[in-house]
């Protein structure tokens, strides 16, 4: 198993911006994108449920 990076399309644009750097600069690095999650908190979510990353935790 190698890295996986979660990102969200609205999270500040320093952290989309470094994905991208890791993204060109890892070729292995998985990057999985999500919509209106922002910075994947409580208040960001609205939901203490994240089924992908236990998934992807449960997978590794």
């Amino acid at each position: 198993s190698g890295v996986t990076v979660f990102v969200s399309n609205d999270d500040n644009e320093s952290i989309i911006k470094t994905v991208e750097i890791v993204e060109s600069t890892l070729p292995d690095v998985v990057v999985t994108r999500f919509e209106g999650m922002k910075h994947f908190c409580l208040e960001d979510m609205g939901t203490e449920e994240f089924p992908e990353l236990l998934e992807e935790v449960l997978s590794s």
